[in-house]
């Protein structure tokens, strides 16, 4: 289990670039490593739905409240 962690962690800060990983990075690792059914991006203040193509299979619940979307999002089908 922790060399799964350890090696998607790697990946992530990898991808990340020397800049480190950015809160929303670390809310969709954690929720990789939860099991991906839950990600709460509550009070991000994000004004764009991040990418979370890692865990669209398995997402059964999404928080966004509390964010700076200008426009509608569009719906997310979690099916």
């Amino acid at each position: 289990m922790w060399n799964i962690i350890i090696i998607m962690l790697l990946v992530y800060v990898s991808v990340a670039g020397e800049g480190g990983l950015d809160p929303i990075d670390i809310a969709v690792l954690d929720a990789l490593v939860t099991g991906g059914a839950v990600l709460s991006l509550k009070a991000h203040f994000i004004d764009m739905m991040p990418d979370i193509s890692p865990i669209t299979s398995s997402l059964r619940y999404l928080n966004l409240s509390f964010n700076n979307f200008t426009v509608s999002t569009s719906i997310i089908s979690l099916q």
